[in-house]
């Protein structure tokens, strides 16, 4: 037995300008401390976490490190 979670987040196209890429983050950090927003968040069980894009692509990167190593022990198959 196993126990997992999931995450979301938002990417954007490998070229994006840094300027934009930073608007992002900033605008959805903003957007995650709203409290209607953090509200219907908490409704539906989903817990905000805000940060900088290096935080998040060290988050995506781990987990697909943890799958990658996971599915062939399970004998996933695509």
């Amino acid at each position: 037995a196993f126990e997992t979670s999931g995450f979301y987040g938002v990417g954007a196209p490998r070229r994006t300008p840094q300027a934009i890429v930073e608007l992002l983050n900033r605008e959805i950090n903003a957007a995650l401390t709203d409290p209607e927003i953090a509200r219907h968040l908490a409704e539906v069980g989903a817990t905000p976490i805000t940060g900088d894009t290096d935080v998040y692509a060290a988050t995506y990167h781990a987990e697909i490190m943890r799958w990658r190593k996971l599915l062939p022990q399970a004998n996933a198959k695509r």
